[in-house]
């Protein structure tokens, strides 16, 4: 009976505690860091406030838990498309799959209510279990997945839209047989359906950053591919010039011996700044900015 109690307090604590987390590793705030914080703490306090007034009116754990859809849920999403700095869909995406995740621990809850076992040990052994896949779960995020999503969140050219339709197919399932069987071989598949929708997911976005990437490093090759191209432009005008010299000597030698020192300076100037567009300038030290910024002077 204390399992069950255990594992009832977790299924109740652990999901919504694991849902804002996954939010808080992969979306970023408008506003600064510290901002975030705040909010964040505050829609914890005010959680709080109203979760404890609902049991207070009814004293019923269960209606806590059934109203939670609606008491928490839907309010953290709101608030993640309001404070988050990323589009609809990315945001979109961040918290359809941290629910995802939040079904892949209370199925592993279940499963674990489904495990028959005595004394007095155990249902703290498989609380704990419970409570590790969590921050094991988060962990991993943090670590692989939290860099190339942000990377490709600002990035609508990939296929944002085509996730969704994953996470929401598979949460409508969750929805109707998760609450209603008990069949131990039923909660295992369930189990894996939502761990392959997970890591499929995170795949997907893994790719969505590697194409971002791949058309990233295209741009930089066709800038510095320009940059050369301009290079070998102004390396055959040095050719070009550098074979007139002997002509442009002649012309000032014969503008001076006809005493013509104005006309003789006025050729010296066209000629430098004939030589001036020969010179390469180097705008910083990046060279595919660098080729960027020629490009466009040129």
């Amino acid at each position: 009976m204390g399992g069950l109690l255990i594992l009832k307090w977790l299924e109740g604590f652990l999901p919504p505690v694991t849902f804002l987390a996954i939010l808080w590793v992969l979306l970023e705030s408008k506003g600064t860091r510290q901002s975030a914080r705040w909010a964040l703490a505050g829609f914890l306090a005010a959680e709080a406030v109203l979760q404890g007034g609902i049991y207070n009116l009814s004293s019923s754990t269960e209606l806590v838990l059934t109203l939670l859809p609606l008491t928490f849920y839907l309010p953290a999403i709101l608030g993640a498309h309001l404070l988050s700095k990323y589009p609809f869909l990315p945001t979109a995406v961040a918290w359809l799959f941290a629910l995802l995740c939040q079904e892949l621990l209370l199925t592993e809850r279940k499963l674990l209510l489904g495990i028959q076992l005595r004394g007095t040990v155990w249902p703290w052994v498989l609380g704990g279990f419970l409570l590790l896949s969590a921050v094991g779960m988060i962990a991993v995020l943090l670590l692989f997945f939290r860099k190339p999503f942000r990377a490709s969140a600002g990035d609508l050219s990939g296929g944002w839209a085509s996730l969704l339709f994953l996470p929401i197919m598979l949460l409508a399932l969750y929805s109707y047989l998760l609450s209603d069987t008990g069949n131990a071989v039923m909660l295992f598949l369930l189990f894996l359906t939502a761990l392959a929708a997970v890591l499929v997911t995170a795949r997907m976005i893994s790719s969505l950053n590697a194409q971002r990437q791949a058309r990233d490093s295209q741009l930089q090759v066709e800038a510095l591919r320009q940059d050369y191209v301009l290079l070998q432009k102004k390396l055959e005008l040095g050719r070009r010039y550098r074979h007139d010299v002997r002509h442009h000597m002649l012309a000032l030698s014969a503008l001076i011996q006809q005493e013509k020192g104005d006309e003789a300076l006025d050729y010296v100037s066209r000629w430098q700044g004939q030589m001036a567009q020969l010179e390469q300038h180097s705008w910083c030290r990046n060279p595919v900015i660098n080729a960027v910024i020629s490009a466009y002077q040129a």
